[in-house]
């Protein structure tokens, strides 16, 4: 997911490095803050249904705890 959610990102934060002109820009920056909303959004969905642990539910020998 950061090989797309990053480039978004970017183009939201960076539009003088994509386009030129003022409207491009504007035009730009729209369209990707909302292509990037639809990214948080499905990254949120993964994390809502992740486990609490790498291997389900429970604390495995591979868990590390502090």
């Amino acid at each position: 997911m950061n090989n797309t959610a990053h480039p978004t990102f970017t183009h939201v934060f960076m539009p003088e490095k994509f386009a030129e002109g003022e409207a491009a820009q504007a035009e730009l920056k729209r369209f990707n803050a909302s292509l990037y909303r639809r990214h948080l959004e499905r990254i949120q969905g993964w994390v809502a249904g992740a486990k609490s642990f790498w291997f389900g539910d429970q604390p495995t020998s591979t868990t590390r705890t502090r």
